[in-house]
């Protein structure tokens, strides 16, 4: 991989010439600790069964992207439909009946209306015994291509080799993450974030591209969500990130719940609830058991709950994952279990159909399997249909000329039939089922069960500003500061909090007082805006996360904080910190408050490596509690590695107003490398300030190393190994 900066100089460091001694950490925590999330109980199934079922999925997909009418607008169509168009909008939604299979034609809807002429273009992805690349299915192919290679357990590392590998084309947030790969070195999560120059951060394409992730854990959800984990934020961050998850958890629950409402209850029992997604998921149920005709609930969805804000303005609602993520929940529970309903009325509903109905087709077809299906569907795509990598490169070959844009370009197949995906995906099944606690017999899999358990939410008051007040929020502040629910700057909805000060001089902070469980683990979440200049604080009593917004002020970024409570209430919330000399932001904007208890998703076995443990180069200053790193300069200790991923915390300080790039190596191969942002020169060491890692070292003993590769100097306090998920074993 190209760096920012020479890492052919960082080849050259040699620890062993020149380091000082360190010793090896004690455990802490211990496997016995562990809550069990992997229950006693087994479950048996059906080789057969479970081949069909896989099959029915991918053939579902197929029939929902070649049929979803996607983008379908007032200004791309040369005579209008026979749809809704809402207000605000440009998009046709709620299309009526007769663009359904018009003149018998299966797939008519591939890409717009192209099928129906009255579209400026043609590009059917979709025909007969035929699927050509498109985003919805080349990523999820070459997901179980990434897991055939590097599985079944496999890091954030092995994701961005397997792009780099096979040369991935994509779209929407995708469309980076080659070259941030390749130029930078960064991996997920930070190639899908907009503050390292994602700039389609907010697409759909975390959801779209990753759903049936879920596929390959029958019974074993928690992996599911694991690894929807550091997949989906390769492409994005965001809210996409939300349905993405819980789409991937979806796939998993498919093979457990044969009703689509259940299922949908259970995947939304380990989501955040406060939330605009599950908001409208209630809003489409109520509609459904209120007797209202879907059409009308497609239009009240875009109509009350798409937020123009976070989309294309010359697109409105078409990117809007809200309204598309509503477009899924019409199906699933007005198509009533029924595959050609569910299918047909997510393809009519409109906005990015083509998607949509992919993900509800899969779905459908995973839950009742091929040989279930309706005829005409098998007929038209089956087992030995092809699914074409369409590179450009092989027009010729295919005969067609529209111009692809999501495929792989290098290493991968220009041919598969739906028989070899889907062997593909069997095997990696196979794989998780083994790695997870369970065994392979002759005619059946025994599955070991995982407990999902719902996430709970801590209670807060007006956690979004939507009343357009500041009820339940408390405020400090210098002579002069002021705080207010505004509608000038909201993250989601209508309205959210703003900080002011007069000048760059004073500070503010406005906080929830929260009840908690002492011991217990919790996750806060806010969305910020504005400040680039100044530290800002998200804070939970004295343990915070410090940062300096990099982006513009016409950007959301998002801040987390993971803390241990120490008393049954805490004061919770962000705090503006006195500027430099040279500042001249004196306003922030943040929204979107949210407190989790993530006690049970926490694995109490971790390592930590603080400066006694470590081993420094020459040019490392080694302070009582820290080691300041100068470019160069880096350190190294030894870890034990264990089952799935682990999450590598890295606790740093970095007092400039410059972002700070680190590289990293285990077992000496370079991994790829970390930024680590701003905090500001107030910034101290806390829970909170640490950059994160998702990488795959293997159970034994491994040597990780960290080598700043940029100017300005950084200082580590301590460096943190857990496991990366509660589900996989020692």
């Amino acid at each position: 991989m190209k760096k920012a900066i020479g890492l052919l100089l960082a080849g050259m460091m040699l620890f062993a010439a020149a380091c000082t001694e360190g010793t090896k950490s004690t455990m802490k925590g211990n496997w016995e600790e562990r809550q069990n999330y992997v229950s006693s109980e087994t479950v048996e199934l059906d080789k057969e069964t479970v081949r069909d079922k896989l099959l029915g999925m991918w053939t579902g997909s197929a029939i929902g992207l070649g049929s979803g009418y996607e983008y379908c607008r007032t200004t791309n169509n040369a005579k209008p439909l026979d749809a809704v168009v809402v207000p605000g909008t440009i998009a046709y939604i709620a299309m009526d009946d007769k663009y359904w299979e018009p003149n018998g034609a299966i797939a008519s809807g591939s890409i717009g209306v192209n099928a129906l002429r009255t579209g400026p273009i043609c590009d059917p992805r979709v025909t007969y015994n035929t699927v050509y690349s498109d985003d919805d299915m080349h990523v999820d192919v070459l997901n179980q291509f990434i897991f055939r290679d590097y599985g079944p357990d496999l890091g954030a590392q092995d994701i961005a080799a397997a792009w780099d590998h096979y040369s991935v084309a994509d779209v929407g947030g995708g469309e980076t993450v080659l070259s941030t790969i390749r130029n930078n070195g960064y991996m997920a999560p930070y190639t899908g974030q907009r503050m390292y120059g994602n700039r389609g951060y907010w697409v759909t394409e975390s959801w779209i591209e990753n759903e049936t992730l879920g596929s390959i854990f029958p019974y074993m959800p928690l992996s599911a969500e694991a690894y929807a984990e550091i997949f989906t934020p390769v492409q994005g961050d965001a809210l996409c990130l939300y349905l993405g998850k819980l789409c991937a958890l979806m796939y998993s629950l498919a093979w457990q719940y044969n009703n689509p409402r259940d299922l949908l209850e259970a995947a939304f029992d380990r989501m955040d609830k406060n939330n605009e997604i599950y908001e409208i998921y209630k809003y489409v149920v109520n509609c459904y058991e209120d007797g209202v005709d879907w059409r009308k609930a497609c239009a009240g969805v875009v109509e009350r709950l798409v937020f123009p804000k976070l989309v294309n303005q010359s697109d409105k609602a078409g990117f809007s994952i809200n309204a598309n993520a509503g477009m899924i929940f019409l199906g699933l529970i007005y198509g009533e279990n029924d595959f050609e309903k569910s299918v047909k009325i997510t393809s009519l509903a409109g906005l990015d159909g083509d998607c949509t109905a992919c993900t509800v087709g899969g779905l459908i077809g995973l839950m009742h399997g091929f040989n279930n299906l309706p005829a005409k569907y098998k007929d038209y795509i089956n087992g030995e249909s092809k699914y074409h990598n369409y590179t450009n490169a092989n027009s010729d070959e295919l005969g067609v000329y529209w111009g692809a844009f999501a495929y792989c370009g290098k290493n991968f197949p220009n041919t598969l039939t739906f028989n070899e995906i889907t062997d593909l995906t069997v095997k990696n099944l196979e794989a998780q089922i083994v790695a997870r606690g369970g065994s392979i017999g002759q005619d059946k899999y025994t599955v070991a069960v995982q407990k999902a358990e719902e996430i709970p939410q801590v209670s807060l008051t007006n956690r979004s500003f939507e009343r357009g007040d500041t009820l339940g929020w408390s405020f400090e502040g210098d002579e002069g500061t002021n705080f207010a629910a505004t509608a000038a700057k909201a993250h989601l909805g209508e309205f959210g909090g703003m900080l002011e000060t007069p000048s760059t001089e004073e500070k503010c902070k406005a906080y929830q007082k929260v009840s908690l469980i002492p011991g217990n683990r919790y996750r806060v979440t806010l969305w910020v805006l504005g400040g680039a200049d100044r530290e800002m604080r998200l804070f939970a009593g004295n343990k915070y996360r410090s940062y300096i917004n990099p982006i513009t002020a016409e950007v959301f970024v998002k801040l987390e904080l993971y803390f241990t409570a120490e008393q049954a209430n805490e004061m919770i919330g962000i705090e503006y910190m006195p500027g430099t000399d040279d500042s001249y932001s004196t306003s922030l904007f943040f929204d979107d408050f949210y407190v989790e208890d993530v006690t049970h998703l926490t694995d109490a076995y971790y390592q930590q490596y603080d400066v006694n443990d470590y081993y420094v180069s020459t040019d490392v200053t080694v302070n009582e509690k820290t080691v300041t790193l100068v470019c160069m300069g880096g350190l190294r200790f030894d870890f034990e590695g264990m089952a799935g991923y682990q999450t590598f915390k890295i606790y740093y300080k970095n007092p400039t107003a410059t972002l700070a790039i680190a590289e990293m190596q285990i077992d000496g191969k370079d991994i790829g490398t970390i930024p680590l942002p701003a905090q500001g020169a107030n910034a101290d060491y806390n829970e909170g300030n640490c950059a994160i890692a998702y990488l795959y070292a293997g159970t034994g003993t491994h040597e990780f190393k960290l080598i700043l590769n940029s100017f300005e100097d950084i200082e580590i306090e301590r460096i943190e190994v857990y496991g990366g998920n509660s589900v996989f074993s020692k």
